[in-house]
């Protein structure tokens, strides 16, 4: 072999890695970016979920307290 195509192959290796390390790095930024963009939607998620559970537990308190009030009010009326 000479000299010359032993650079050759040395060259083209060297660039075949370069290649790879940039694609793998480039490929590495884009899933951390999916992963962040996948947390914010995750913590929406359970923002919403508190503000729905609040909302229900409200409305069942209103529920109960509504209950409440006409047993009360019917009770009254039959002189309980």
């Amino acid at each position: 072999m000479n000299w010359d195509q032993i650079f050759a192959v040395f060259a083209i290796t060297f660039t075949n890695f370069s290649i790879v390390f940039a694609l793998y790095f480039n490929l590495d930024k884009k899933i951390e970016e999916q992963r962040k963009e996948t947390l914010i939607l995750i913590q929406a998620l359970r923002q919403e979920m508190r503000d729905f559970h609040g909302k229900l537990a409200l409305q069942d308190a209103e529920f109960k307290a509504h209950i409440l009030y006409f047993h009360n009010e019917i009770n009254k009326k039959q002189g309980g």
